[in-house]
């Protein structure tokens, strides 16, 4: 082989190379060893970001993570093996908005009180009650029934009605707050600000349909 194919060659494999860097990974013998949060994975070198991205995930998430802070967690790791860095703020603007939208799917904000009992109808829901009250209305009915985990309540269509027109209202006010933290969170700048940021703030009081209609 001549001498410039020879420094082609060496060239090539040292462009070839990757640099690991991080606290997750080392490189022992062509093999990448990533160990985070006692989740180890092993890949042949080279590798990509997303084959680091994918055993991560595959193997988690572990104890404390759902999957989406799992994934994220796993991206992050990659971007630190492979770059040896991250983008913090996106980082934390990503695990707020996970935050924000498990805040506003619990009990926390979905529910309400009717017949001394903890109760949530989500939309389908709601459009279905909506659709049976105009049916029993033009049936002639003065009563109707709330059907919630297996147990029956009768009622008077007018206030089913007003139940209902109330609630789209408070779940209205409720999607409308989440979305103005969401896009508080998107519009920070400060990673301090968005780690402190308080999103159960500004939603609106719960319903408690039992002392509206005592």
């Amino acid at each position: 082989m001549a001498e410039n194919e020879i420094n082609e060659s060496v060239k090539a494999q040292e462009e070839e190379k990757q640099i690991i860097s991080g606290d997750y990974a080392k490189e022992t013998l062509g093999i990448l060893v990533i160990d985070v949060d006692e989740v180890r994975v092993d890949l042949p070198m080279p590798v990509t970001h997303g084959q680091i991205v994918d055993a991560l995930v595959a193997k988690g998430p572990k104890e404390g993570y759902d999957a989406e802070r799992w994934a994220l967690k796993a991206k992050m790791v990659a971007d630190v093996t492979l770059t040896g860095s991250y983008d913090e703020l996106a980082y934390e603007k990503a695990l707020k908005l996970i935050d924000i939208k498990e805040y506003d799917t619990s009990d926390n904000v979905n529910d309400f009180v009717f017949g001394g009992q903890h109760m949530w109808l989500d939309n389908e829901m709601r459009d279905k009650l909506a659709k049976r009250l105009d049916i029993d209305r033009k049936s002639g009915l003065t009563t109707t029934k709330l059907v919630y985990e297996y147990v029956s309540y009768e009622l008077p269509i007018e206030q089913a009605e007003q139940m209902l027109l109330v609630l789209e209202q408070y779940a209205r006010d409720a999607f409308d707050r989440t979305n103005e933290h969401e896009a508080a969170v998107n519009a920070l700048t400060d990673i301090v600000a968005v780690k402190t940021y308080d999103y159960t703030e500004g939603y609106p009081e719960k319903i408690n349909f039992d002392e509206m209609f005592s």
